[in-house]
């Protein structure tokens, strides 16, 4: 049955004559951006054209540059690497060993400059936490007594901002529509007192819900994320009290991933290529790259097997229905395709066709009529139990 699951979480876009790789983890300051493609950190103007391999083989991730543009953290598996752009020269700051380690963001002047990092060497669970690491070099000094996986900063380096459970949500289950306690959570310290409030975010689609956000960034008097509370993910904004959301982008079918800014604008990667957000602009824009003869530009199928929550078997055997990344779909046993379950009913019934917001199913059943019985947050919060096919 691994054939007909790949039909629903293959997850590439359309090879292309222009090759471009799958891009992934871009990093912006002024006109350069740095992102990474086969395993290696590349750079390239914001307005696209032949970059620069700045790494070679070193399956380096994460990169992260500097105010000033003249430095670049990366990770490599579970350690943090400091790069100075002029020459490529490398140069490793941390010796964790184990668990993973990515830079979130920089911090201090001159000699004085540190990187803060997420890693989760100390915890058995995985559960992250945030270090700062002496650019110079020295021991890693723990911050904030918790789990952290994401920190911004305000203008100047005045007020901070702290994110837990904020990081890729393609990595975990709490995606697509998840409205759970495993959310994202932000909380805010503008006046540098170590007293921090957290800031609820409200899902405009779902009432007494919260936003599932990722991709933390302060910009100006705003806190940027990426959310996906109507289907997609999308880059949206809110005020330094939480209020006035805003959504920045309209895209559709894949999402915005690792999005990262500056005081100019946003980079981030959809369907594995590189869109630029001006913050003089209303429309975000592709980044045009041609990296030679990249091979990760080639579909790729993910194994149904590591997504597959649930699979239950009808009464009479001829057919299962498997919950994967929150939608249900039914397939027979011996061929066939999967065929998707869920439907938005409101939507269905105003004759609007696609959903109008992200429904996400937590579990499934067979009744002994053969009917199929799911349970979904349509109805939020309140569970919505549906019978398939509906009569």
């Amino acid at each position: 049955r691994q054939a007909a699951c790949h039909c629903f979480v293959t997850m590439a876009s359309e090879p292309s004559a222009a090759t471009t790789g799958y891009i992934r983890q871009p990093s912006i300051c002024g006109r350069q951006v740095a992102f990474v493609a086969e395993d290696d950190i590349w750079i390239v103007d914001v307005d696209g054209g032949y970059p620069r391999r700045m790494t070679n083989r070193l399956h380096a991730s994460n990169p992260l540059f500097s105010s000033s543009g003249d430095l670049l953290a990366f990770s490599i598996a579970s350690d943090l690497w400091v790069m100075t752009l002029d020459d490529a020269r490398c140069r490793r700051l941390t010796w964790f060993g184990s668990g993973c380690l990515w830079p979130c963001a920089w911090s201090g002047e001159g000699a004085d400059r540190s990187i803060v990092v997420a890693s989760t060497c100390e915890d058995p669970f995985g559960r992250p936490g945030l270090y700062r690491v002496p650019l110079q070099g020295g021991e890693p000094m723990p911050l904030y007594k918790g789990e952290y996986d994401a920190v911004a900063y305000g203008p100047g380096g005045h007020g901070t901002c702290l994110g837990r459970q904020t990081c890729d949500p393609t990595l975990n289950f709490c995606w697509k529509g998840y409205r759970g306690g495993q959310h994202g959570f932000l909380w805010l310290d503008l006046e540098e007192s170590g007293s921090f409030k957290r800031l609820a975010l409200e899902d405009p689609y779902a009432e007494n819900s919260c936003l599932n956000i990722s991709c933390l960034m302060w910009r100006g008097d705003r806190l940027l994320f990426a959310a996906d509370p109507d289907g997609s993910s999308n880059l949206w904004s809110v005020d330094l009290n939480g209020l006035d959301l805003q959504k920045h982008t309209t895209h559709e079918l894949f999402d915005v991933r690792h999005a990262s800014c500056d005081s100019d604008g946003v980079v981030y990667t959809h369907g594995g290529e590189l869109w630029y957000l001006s913050s003089e602009e209303a429309c975000p824009r592709k980044i045009s790259i041609q990296l030679g003869h990249p091979t990760s530009h080639l579909p790729r199928s993910l194994n149904a097997e590591d997504w597959t929550e649930e699979v239950v078997l009808h009464p009479d055997g001829h057919t299962v229905s498997c919950l994967c990344r929150g939608q249900v779909f039914e397939m027979a046993l011996w061929e066939g395709p999967a065929i998707p379950v869920m439907k938005n009913s409101a939507a269905v019934a105003a004759g609007c066709g696609p959903l109008h917001r992200a429904v996400r199913c937590n579990a499934a059943l067979y009744l002994f009529s053969g009917r199929l019985l799911t349970v979904s947050d349509e109805s939020a919060p309140l569970p919505t139990f549906t019978l398939h096919p509906q009569i």
